[in-house]
């Protein structure tokens, strides 16, 4: 630790011309010591293959040999064995590893440090020979493309690229390498396309899109014949991802793809049949979700799927010519028809529109201005359906419009079974309820709960009173079912005073306020109270 210190200080006496002296020479002792001690150190741990780090460090030894002034023999021979490492690391990293140029590129630079005679004219033989390597295996990749010479000539591109650049060259050697991708390939070619795929990222080649999948399809592919035969039914998902990627990537049918499509259509053909044969137990509809997933690995695997093509397609004229409010089982029915493949979907469903649409259009004539309740719920379900069937936005909107319209006005207590059903009706339509129409909604809701839970305690006065008050305070109409409850509640009220009248005064005080509450009059109250209190 301490030889820079040393050679520092009689650097400086040397630059001083300070005489000899005693010391001079005890400091040259040590010095010349710790730098003989450095030197066998760093020699005592040579490696068989030298890193750029142990060459830097036995070269900084080796200097301070030199400088410490030890024996010339000693720092020479000591020079000349790592010399000799360079030179076999080198050698031996050129015949072992020929295609990894960050071992190679080490292996020169190792060589530069160790000042290995007749470095630079190595370097230059290696690239010229490299050069040599790029051109003759563009040549043969031009004249027959191989999976074998698409690896040389990538390992050869790579390696100019970092070793010896040469711009013009690697560009026509990667022209080269992207021309054998273009194609057209056969299933045969599929084991080349992979290989060329796999190694046109070192050599730095763009690949096409339309094979640049092609290998992680096979892979796949691979992995699905892998899993256990009996075990297929659990693994009908990972078999149609294999089977779907093979058709999105457009990989040839080699032998591993028809072998997957063989086993998967013997089995989906099986499950179909499965899946079918509950249909007396559950309704198709019911079975949609199971069937559609069988269908869809069936089409993947090419199997026929006619059974099912048939029961759907039977299904859907069965609820065309049912109730087609029934949004919901109509788009089901479509959506069963077009994932197993039933033909004239598309038909069946355009004309099913345009019979939506006619219904529209006289639905919406129907209920504007009806004030008729049957007519609201058709065109509320007419919206509905149009919707969910997906009907031009436009005229389903113009549909919406003229209903909300229906809830807008002066109502009056006999508009009000309209007004209610039209409010009920309006989710379907999907149309907001008014705030007013919305407030007496709730304030009926309240008075209907109020009079069907009633009693003859006051509790149930009292929150019959408040019910009447919430509807006075919405505004809504003198209906006969809210005066009915008024009037229930003046009796209840009246029933109230009477038994109050034979208890405590304060008992009388509160039947009295509900009383008014209920809106019997005061002087009907005092004089009532009087005929009690002299029977």
């Amino acid at each position: 630790q301490r030889l820079p210190d040393f050679l520092g200080a009689l650097a400086r006496a040397t630059e001083l011309g300070l005489p000899a002296s005693a010391e001079r020479t005890e400091v040259q002792t040590k010095a010349t010591s710790c730098a003989t001690s450095l030197l066998n150190e760093v020699l005592a741990r040579k490696p068989s293959q030298p890193s750029t780090a142990y060459v830097t460090e036995f070269l900084e030894a080796l200097g301070f040999a030199q400088k410490a002034k030890v024996d010339s023999s000693q720092w020479i021979a000591a020079s000349t064995q790592i010399q000799a490492l360079g030179i076999a690391y080198l050698q031996e990293k050129l015949a072992n590893d020929p295609n990894d140029h960050g071992k190679l590129g080490k292996a020169f630079e190792v060589g530069v440090l160790a000042r290995v005679p007749g470095i630079d004219a190595k370097r230059a033989e290696y690239n010229a020979g490299l050069h040599s390597r790029l051109a003759s295996a563009k040549r043969a990749i031009v004249s027959s493309p191989t999976a074998a010479g698409m690896e040389e000539l990538a390992h050869a591109i790579a390696l100019t690229h970092k070793l010896a650049h040469n711009a013009d060259l690697l560009e026509s050697a990667r022209q080269a390498y992207a021309q054998a991708l273009v194609g057209p390939f056969l299933a045969s070619d599929v084991p080349f396309v992979k290989l060329a795929v796999e190694f046109a990222s070192v050599a730095r080649a763009k690949v096409p899109d339309t094979i640049m999948n092609w290998p992680s399809a096979e892979s796949a592919v691979e992995s699905a014949l892998a899993l256990p035969v009996e075990e297929d039914a659990r693994n009908s998902q990972t078999f149609q991802q294999a089977l779907l990627l093979v058709a999105q990537v457009g990989l040839p049918d080699t032998l591993q793809v028809t072998a997957l499509r063989s086993r998967v259509r013997s089995g989906s053909t099986a499950s179909l049949d499965e899946v079918l044969a509950k249909e007396g137990s559950m309704t198709l509809l019911e079975l949609m979700p199971e069937l559609v997933v069988v269908v869809e690995l069936a089409k993947a695997a090419g199997a026929n799927t006619s059974t099912a093509q048939t029961a759907a397609s039977s299904l859907l004229t069965q609820i065309l010519a049912g109730d087609r409010n029934d949004a919901s089982a109509l788009v089901q029915a479509f959506d069963l028809a077009s994932a197993v493949g039933v033909s004239q979907v598309a038909e069946r469903r355009a004309a099913l529109q345009s019979d939506l649409q006619k219904r529209l259009v006289g639905t919406r004539s129907a209920a504007a201005g009806s004030g008729s309740v049957a007519a609201i719920e058709a065109l509320a379900r007419s919206i509905q359906v149009a919707h969910k069937l997906g009907l031009p936005i436009a005229e389903v909107e113009s549909a919406r419009a003229t209903y909300a319209e229906q809830m807008q006005g002066n109502f009056s207590a006999s508009d009000m079974v309209f007004v209610e059903s039209a409010a009920d009706f309006a989710s379907l339509a999907r149309v907001p309820v008014p705030g007013t129409v919305s407030a007496w909604m709730v304030a009926l809701d309240s008075l209907r709960g109020a009079l069907n839970s009633q009693s003859e305690d006051a509790g149930s006065l009292n929150a019959l009173i408040q019910a009447i008050a919430a509807c006075d305070a919405a505004g809504v109409p003198a209906t006969a079912e809210l005066e009915g409850a008024r009037a229930t509640a003046k009796a209840l009220a009246t029933a109230g005073m009477a038994q109050a009248t034979a208890e405590s005064g304060s008992v009388l005080a509160l039947a009295m306020d509900a009383a008014v509450m209920a809106g019997i009059k005061e002087a009907d109250i005092l004089s009532g109270q009087a005929v009690l209190r002299s029977q």
